[in-house]
């Protein structure tokens, strides 16, 4: 997978965590983490994002108002 654009960024709302959203071109093979910088990844449509818990209200509106447009 190669990083396109960062697309989004959020705080959770207890300020622990920072969320950053990226487009990225799939390149083939499998997903491979940089231990140093992700603890975890995993893919998910924006439906099956609704249903995850817990999810950081920051991030529903980027399935609402950002996601759509790209």
């Amino acid at each position: 997978m190669t990083p396109l654009d960062k697309v989004w960024e959020n705080t959770t709302g207890d300020g622990g965590f920072v969320l950053h959203w990226w487009t990225a071109a799939v390149t083939g093979g499998e997903l491979t983490l940089g231990p140093g910088e992700v603890s975890e990844a995993r893919w998910v449509t924006a439906e099956e994002f609704g249903e995850l818990q817990p999810t950081f209200a920051q991030d529903h509106r980027f399935f609402t108002d950002i996601l759509p447009g790209l």
